[in-house]
């Protein structure tokens, strides 16, 4: 069978021209390509240097936090550490707290069978150590622990001790506030005369006349402030804005009893009222003297205020003792001293709270209740250093600065009170200058009632003309004193305040005078902190009704004062120093224990 269709032809070789072609392209896409090459190749590497570079990171981030585990561990193991040293330490407190209940209850079994045996008809003493025990087991079950190095919470122990300190023996008011009392209905005057008259036409103090009264069977004193107006002024006899002139005239200071009752060693103020002078007008040329020359007389109303009646002031109290036979001084212990210039300087320290300075602490105006506590009172020349707006005053003009009596005037007041402010280089606040004059005056104070009778005073004076005394001049206290009492003394009387320890400072060392555990009992401030928060917790515990002296007879003696007042006097001292302040304080005193005992 003949095929239609050819037969396709062999192909023919190819002419040089179209062979050159063809190698040409054939070159070009091999460079083309090896370009491509190229490029990839470059991107490769660059891809590898980056993973290369990512790679070392990562190492170096491995080993990092393998370092960082590595301190994470031993942040555990530390942890771990001081979570067993926490629980042991919480063991151990655990464990002395228990075996201190163990101690206490054979020291009251003890206690109570040497006074069975001793005194079979006389009950248990003041503290009445059964019952105290008793209230601090209990006390200690009610009371959430703080930390395992704390047994409660020390802001509540603290509020709990200063509360029971506050309510002991606090004087209630005797009547309404501001409620007249008219004399002979609510009161009658005891005796002719104001007693603070002295029989010759002359009075103690300017700015009251004072009398004995009886109220419902009992007896106070009540303060008139001498209220006198100018017959030359209009209007003198309407006897309206009796505040606005007393305060004219006085100063915010005739209202100051009234600022500072509250504290139980400053006078209280019982009941205040503005009265009727119509009873107290034949007094009144004790106030005005006959050869005046200014018509005056006295207003017809004035403010009254009427405060308790004590025994004794600290000074009659002193000669008392003085005309007795010869004793280690006068019969006095160290400790009743201690305890009468504690409570005079805590007293100080309150007035300083309220912004007051007395300026007239002598031991005519120091008063001894029923038991022989001391209780600061006459606040005729005291004043406020900080004005209504409570911003403080300024030294403007010498007569600001003055001081009631000689042991009053420190040398700091003398000196401001040899120029005028203006000529000084620079403002000087009132509250800078008096910041330490109360506590030289207390000072001052002991240093008279403590020589010996009938013997002239060789304190060295201070006065405008020579408002400047060496320290070598201050004469030696008794050598019965201990020298720590003596050095504190001492201290407040130097002449540059600068180098007189603040009130406040002086307080805390006659604290820890009284209170201070034994260098042995204590050695680091830990241990001290618990001996100060295991005092706070026994004095928590005593019932309330154990604050309050009860008197079972007319005159106690000094012992059984030092006995009476030492609860409260510790609560007072306890609830204001800190732990740190009472570490230093006590650490201080062992050092120089340690010179003395080495010397």
């Amino acid at each position: 069978m003949v095929r239609n269709s050819r037969q396709p032809e062999e192909n023919p070789i190819q002419s040089p021209t179209i062979m050159e072609d063809n190698s040409k392209l054939s070159y070009d896409a091999v460079e083309s390509f090896a370009d491509v090459l190229q490029v990839e190749w470059a991107k490769g590497k660059e891809k590898i240097q980056t993973l290369e570079n990512e790679n070392r990171n990562l190492k170096e981030q491995c080993m990092l936090l393998a370092t960082t585990n590595s301190n994470l561990g031993e942040d555990v193991n530390k942890a771990n550490q001081q979570l067993r040293e926490a629980r042991e330490m919480r063991q151990q407190t655990i464990r002395r707290s228990h075996q201190h209940v163990i101690e206490l209850e054979k020291r009251v079994a003890e206690a109570e069978l040497n006074l069975n045996k001793s005194m079979p008809c006389q009950t248990v003493p003041h503290l009445e150590l059964k019952v105290c025990h008793r209230n601090i087991l209990e006390w200690l079950k009610n009371t959430k622990c703080r930390s395992s190095t704390a047994l409660c919470d020390w802001n509540d122990l603290c509020d709990k001790v200063l509360l029971l300190w506050q309510n002991c023996d606090k004087p209630e008011s005797l009547d309404e506030p501001n409620r007249e009392w008219i004399e002979d209905c609510d009161y009658s005057v005891i005796g002719e005369q104001p007693i603070n008259h002295f029989g010759d036409g002359c009075r103690d103090g300017s700015s009251s006349l004072v009398f004995r009264i009886q109220h419902k069977s009992k007896f106070y004193i009540v303060k008139m402030m001498i209220n006198l107006i100018n017959l030359q002024f209009v209007g003198h006899n309407e006897g309206h804005s009796i505040d606005q002139y007393l305060e004219n005239n006085f100063g915010p200071e005739y209202l100051i009893p009234l600022y500072v009752s509250g504290h139980p060693n400053i006078v209280p103020v019982l009941h205040y009222y503005q009265g009727s002078t119509d009873k107290f007008q034949k007094f009144q040329k004790l106030i005005v003297p006959h050869n005046f020359d200014v018509p005056i007389e006295m207003a017809s109303r004035t403010t009254f205020l009427v405060l308790p009646e004590y025994p004794i002031t600290l000074k009659t109290f002193m000669l008392d003792l003085k005309d007795r036979p010869a004793q280690s001084l006068y019969g006095l212990s160290e400790l009743f001293l201690l305890q009468l210039l504690y409570q005079l300087l805590s007293s100080i320290v309150f007035l300083r709270t309220k912004k007051i300075v007395h300026r007239d602490i002598k031991a005519d105006n120091v008063f001894l209740d029923n038991y022989l506590r001391p209780v600061l009172g006459d606040f005729g020349f005291a004043r406020k250093l900080y004005n209504s707006e409570g911003k403080a005053v300024r030294f403007r003009d010498k007569s600001e600065v003055a001081a009631g009596n000689s042991h009053a005037w420190a040398p700091e007041i003398c000196r401001y009170s040899r120029y005028d402010p203006q000529h000084l280089p620079q403002s000087v606040l009132l509250e800078d200058i008096y910041n330490k004059s109360d506590g030289y005056a207390v000072s001052r104070m002991f240093y008279s009632i403590l020589q010996p009778p009938n013997t002239p005073d060789t304190f060295p004076t201070s006065s405008v003309n020579v408002p400047h005394y060496q320290n070598s001049q201050i004469p030696n206290l008794p050598d019965t004193l201990t020298a720590e009492v003596r050095s504190i003394l001492r201290d407040l009387v130097l002449n540059d305040p600068i180098d007189r320890p603040t009130v406040k400072q002086a307080m805390f060392r006659v604290g820890c005078m009284l209170f201070s555990p034994s260098q042995d009992e204590v050695t680091s401030f830990q241990q001290l902190k618990q001996y100060h928060e295991a005092r706070l917790i026994t004095l928590a515990a005593i019932d309330s009704k154990h604050w309050n002296c009860r008197m079972t007879k007319e005159k106690i003696s000094i012992e059984e004062s030092t006995e009476i007042n030492s609860i409260q006097i510790e609560a007072h001292f306890l609830t204001n120093i800190r732990s740190e302040e009472f570490w230093e304080i006590h650490r201080t005193r062992t050092l120089v224990d340690e010179r003395n005992g080495q010397s």
